[in-house]
């Protein structure tokens, strides 16, 4: 989302560079418009991060995006020193 405030921030400046007024009020409105959303989406998902942190520093971090090594028996073996 962010990304998309920063290019019609762009567009807007080309546009009033270039003396098209309308085009450059409308994408800066629009960049505007999508920077707030970012800020507020951004504010709540890091009050939501906080609240969920527990005693570890891991709790809560990267919940679904680390990978998961799922280890057959024999691998389990193979660690164990069996």
């Amino acid at each position: 989302m962010l990304y998309w405030t920063l290019v019609f921030l762009v567009i807007a400046i080309i546009a009033a560079l270039f003396g098209f007024g309308v085009i450059a009020s409308a994408a800066a409105g629009i960049a505007k418009i999508l920077f707030f959303i970012f800020l507020v989406v951004f504010i709540i998902s890091l009050i939501f991060g906080l609240s969920r942190r527990g005693t570890s520093v891991w709790d809560g971090i990267g919940t679904g995006c680390l990978p998961v090594l799922y280890l057959e028996a024999d691998d389990k073996n193979m660690l164990s020193g069996q």
